[in-house]
Formats: structure tokens, sequence, C-alpha cells
């Protein structure tokens, strides 16, 4: 089955730079990360409950090219971008998920496992499907962790459930808005490809939800980030800001 948003993709120059401005500007504290050596990539994370932020860097350009989310980075990358370049959603059954969606006409791939090694030397293990495409105008690639071990295992994750962010307490992620072309075309693209629901916005916007969390997609007027990080905290204050090429929205729910 198809859970939520699992992780968001944020093309980084540097990704370390890119946590420190993160914890200082929007108050979420950074963790760790690791590379991907088969994929080029290499990355810090910032942990939102069970999902998280990927601020991605790119140490092999020739390597990473060759996997659509390294592709996505690099293209950001060299044009002198930094921003959203994908997210993923998260399984608990990836191969069946992938079957029954490609029975459908879906353009995802097999799925393939991927690696990362963290500082501790620990290797975090996991599998993903990719889309035709990633990216605004593409689809989510889907991931299916391996639950286990320092980062994955019950230890960890209750930890995380448990973790008060400096910005004030409990914080996940509950949105994602993305500036595309044609709004309707993109949901019906979702629809498509993931069997989500479609509820028009106002304003030419238009929402899919997976999960208990929702993608908007709205008219990209080219004045704004294309995209909008959408989190609840259970304390501090309301408020936007950009950073990184993202908008972070901060809503409070006063839940404790």
């Amino acid at each position: 089955m198809l859970l939520g948003i699992d992780h968001i993709v944020i093309a980084c120059a540097d990704p370390d730079a890119a946590a420190d401005e993160i914890g200082r500007r929007v108050g979420l504290e950074p963790g760790g990360g690791g590379r991907h050596p088969r994929f080029g990539t290499f990355n810090r994370l910032v942990w939102l409950g069970d999902s998280y932020l990927e601020l991605m860097g790119v140490d092999d350009p020739d390597l990473a090219r060759g996997r659509g989310i390294g592709a996505a980075t690099v293209a950001l990358l060299e044009a002198g971008q930094q921003g959203f370049a994908s997210f993923a959603v998260a399984s608990d059954d990836l191969a069946g998920d992938v079957a029954r969606l490609r029975s459908g006409g879906a353009p995802y791939e097999d799925p393939k496992p991927g690696e990362r090694r963290r500082p501790d030397g620990e290797v975090v293990r996991w599998m993903t499907a990719l889309p035709d495409r990633v990216g605004r105008d593409g689809l989510p690639f889907l991931i299916e962790h391996a639950y286990a071990g320092a980062e994955w295992g019950a230890g960890a994750r209750l930890a995380r459930r448990r973790a008060r962010q400096p910005l004030g307490g409990h914080v996940e992620i509950v949105g994602l808005e993305l500036a595309v072309a044609d709004p309707a075309a993109a949901a019906k693209r979702y629809r498509a490809g993931l069997g989500l629901a479609i509820r028009q916005g106002s304003g030419g916007a238009v929402r899919v939800a997976i999960g208990s969390q929702g993608i908007v997609f709205v008219p990209d007027s080219g004045d704004v980030p294309p995209s909008a990080i959408v989190i609840a905290a259970t304390g501090g204050e309301p408020r936007s800001l950009d950073v990184l090429g993202c908008r972070f929205v901060v809503e409070v729910t006063r839940a404790s």
C-alpha cells in the first residue's frame, strides 16, 4: 500500500552548508547522511518524524546522470540553481504496488535495491521503483525501506516520533505544493500513475491526496519558488520563508 510522502529531495551545491542553513533559518535540526557510491551522490537528512528532507549533492556528475533522481539534481545544479528535484512515496509492499500500478498502465520500472553508507559505517538499505520521469513534470518515485539498524530500527523510529524541533515541538510534513504549467494535467498524471483522487481547488489549483498528506498543483507564475514544503508543528509560530530554492510553510497545530 502507498503510505504517503516519504521524503523530498532538494538539490544542493553543498549539503552540509544547506543543512546549517535549514537549521538556522527554518529551525529544523539536521541529522546525518552519507554517500551513494553507485549513483554519484551524497546527502544530509532533516528528519520530520519518519519523513525527511534529503539535501542532495553530487560528487560524480557523469554517474549521477545515469539515474533519474541524480539526473534531476545535476540538471538543477548545472543551471546554477538549488531546490526541489523529486520526492518519494513510501510503500509497505513495493513489489505488489508496482505490479498493481503497472497493470493499470503506470510507467514504473522494476524495483531496484539502493544503499547509503553512514559516517559510522552502517549501510542503510532500501528498494525503489522509478517512473519514466521525475521532477515537477513527472511522478514521484516509490520506496520501501529495510526497517532495521540505527536509522530504521524500532528504536530509531520511536525516537523520531518523540523528537522536538527547535522551531517548536513535533514537526511533520503535511503537504507539497508544486508550480506547473498545467495543474489539471499534472493531477491527471498522478491519478493515472498512482490512482490518487483529484480535488479541484481555487485559483486554478488542483489537489491530490496521498495518505493524510496533500499534493497541490498550482499555475506556474514564475515569480515564486516552484515548490512549497508544508510542515505542521505543535509549537512555535506560523510563518513562510524561502530557503534553498524552496518555500517552507510552517503551520501550527498546537496538538500534543
